[in-house]
């Protein structure tokens, strides 16, 4: 063979492996290395699980540290407060300093809305992010009072037969079945339960209609 023609075949030979090895390292490149892939699917999984906790995380202390001033809204009385059942609340819950402020900006609102004309209020009529406040709050307009828990004490009503009537928003009716002085116990302050008569014919009739209100049994006439 011409030493020219060996000397062409033989470059030719090795630009040609030179191209071929290119091209591998190019394929590898564009593939991927497989175990590298794994890892960065695993990172990724990874990530967005983290990303989902973070947001959980968030909304639970969002919730949790509320800015209850801004929270705590006023709900005029509706048709569908009279069939809510609100829950006492435990002690555990009495004495946790979040609740406690929770109490203070409730009752705050309370006393802002008794300049609507209304006489005693409850739980059913406040909303807390657009929620119910199932937690058994009664507050009396006149002598600013806030009751937690409240309770009649059957047994130990007085003999005075009372005719009241109650309204509630556009809903009302006339009891007949309501006794004066009538003993009510309350959560006052931490988890201390306080007794009391009612003194005035007024505080009777509000203390049975609230005391129906939270329980769901309040049913009113003109419906």
């Amino acid at each position: 063979m011409n030493p020219y023609h060996l000397l062409e075949h033989l470059y030719i030979g090795i630009i040609y492996i030179t191209i071929m090895r290119r091209r591998d390292r190019c394929s590898r490149y564009l593939r991927g290395n497989i175990d590298l892939s794994n890892k960065s699917q695993m990172k990724s999984k990874c990530k967005i699980c983290v990303g989902i906790l973070s947001l959980l995380l968030g909304l639970y202390f969002s919730i949790k540290w509320i800015n209850w001033d801004s929270a705590v809204i006023f709900n005029a009385p509706e048709f569908d407060d009279i069939n809510f059942q609100t829950k006492e609340v435990d002690d555990i819950t009495l004495t946790s300093n979040r609740w406690k402020e929770k109490k203070r900006f409730i009752k705050e609102v309370f006393r802002e809305s008794c300049n609507d004309g209304f006489d005693v209020l409850t739980n059913l009529n406040v909303r807390i992010l657009g929620q119910r406040v199932e937690d058994s709050f009664v507050y009396l307009c006149k002598t600013d009072l806030l009751f937690v828990n409240l309770r009649i004490e059957e047994g130990h009503n007085g003999n005075i037969r009372l005719v009241c009537n109650e309204t509630y928003g556009d809903l009302w009716k006339i009891e007949d079945e309501r006794y004066h002085p009538v003993e009510y116990s309350y959560i006052d302050n931490d988890i201390s339960r306080e007794t009391h008569l009612t003194t005035t014919y007024e505080e009777t009739c509000m203390i049975y209609q609230a005391r129906e209100l939270l329980n769901g049994e309040w049913q009113p006439k003109s419906i």
